[in-house]
């Protein structure tokens, strides 16, 4: 499984969650980073959320191929045969131990900074 690096203002590391909240489609992820500023992921028309107890980050990436946790919300989504055209991606927050900590797959993300 490959990882890239999603590119941010703020880097991750020393950062730590703040919030997050699933309505509907819509997952926001509120994150205090190491400076204190506020960084805001929205990730849109989300199809799953795992939770591997979350503390502490220090990393956020795009899983690039397949992965588990998209596999099964494919499967689920498509039941049968899975479009390779599909819009979904594989989004990883990562622990200070390099363990998936959170992750989302959903069709598109917006990053906000304060």
């Amino acid at each position: 499984m490959e990882k890239i690096d999603v590119k941010t203002q703020i880097g991750f590391n020393d950062s730590e969650f703040v919030s997050y909240l699933k309505k509907h489609s819509l997952f926001v992820v509120k994150i205090r980073a190491w400076n204190e500023s506020q960084v805001t992921i929205n990730f849109n028309d989300v199809i799953r959320v795992v939770d591997n107890d979350v503390n502490g980050i220090s990393g956020f990436f795009e899983i690039i191929g397949d992965s588990e946790v998209l596999q099964h919300a494919l499967s689920r989504l498509y039941e049968n045969v899975i479009p390779s055209n599909h819009p979904y991606k594989c989004y990883q927050f990562i622990d200070i131990d390099d363990n998936a900590a959170l992750e989302i797959v959903c069709s598109s993300i917006e990053i906000f900074y304060s």
